[in-house]
C-alpha cells in the first residue's frame, strides 16, 4: 500500500502505540499531527540516531555524500545530527557539484521525531528527498564499489535497488 494510502486510512483513527510503533518499523509513514506519532517515532528511530555518532553514513538529498558522523544530539521532541562531509559519490543522475563548488560547512540534519520515518536499512524526512543511510555493509558496500571505479549507475543500484530496477536501471 503507497504511503499516501496509509496515511488516508490511519487518518483521525487514533492507533494503539504498539500498532504505530510496528508500522513505523516497517516503513509506514503518518502525518505528523497523528496522535502519539511523536512518542512512536522516537521509540523506533532514536537507537538508529543514537548509534550514529563516529560512524560512515550516507546521505542522499539529490547528490549522493559520504559523510562521518561528528555528533548527535538527541531529545524528547527531535534530534540533531552533525557530519563531515568525506566525498560525493556520483551515481549518474545528473546532479553533482562541480569541482570547488561543494557545499561548505558540514552536513547537517535532523528535527521533530514525528516527521522521520524508516526507509529500507535508513530513515527519511518527510515531503523531501533527504535519506541518511546509516547502514555500515550498504556504506561498505558503496565505498567497494567507488573504489573498483564501478558505474554511477550500479552505484544507484546499490542504494536504491528497486528504484532502479522497476526503471529500467543497469
Amino acid at each position: 500500500m503507497a504511503d499516501a494510502e496509509i496515511m488516508k486510512k490511519t487518518e483521525g483513527r487514533k492507533l494503539s502505540h504498539e500498532k504505530l510503533t510496528e508500522r513505523i518499523r516497517n516503513g509506514a509513514m503518518f502525518p505528523p499531527w497523528t496522535p502519539g506519532l511523536k512518542e512512536a517515532s522516537r521509540e523506533v528511530l532514536r537507537p538508529m540516531i543514537t548509534a550514529l555518532e563516529g560512524r560512515e553514513i550516507l546521505y542522499d538529498c539529490h547528490v549522493l555524500c559520504l559523510a562521518r558522523v561528528e555528533s548527535v544530539k538527541v531529545r524528547a521532541k527531535e534530534f540533531h545530527v552533525v557530519a563531515t562531509r568525506i566525498k560525493y559519490i556520483d551515481t549518474g543522475r545528473g546532479l553533482m557539484f562541480a569541482p570547488g563548488h561543494e557545499p561548505p560547512g558540514p552536513l547537517e540534519f535532523g528535527g521533530g521525531w514525528e516527521f522521520w520515518y524508516v526507509y529500507r536499512s535508513g530513515i527519511k524526512v518527510q515531503m523531501c528527498c533527504d535519506i541518511c543511510f546509516p547502514d555500515p555493509t550498504l556504506v561498505a558496500a558503496v565505498k567497494a564499489a567507488v573504489q573498483r571505479g564501478t558505474a554511477p549507475t550500479e552505484i544507484l543500484a546499490l542504494v536504491f535497488p528497486k528504484e532502479t530496477a522497476t526503471k529500467g536501471g543497469k
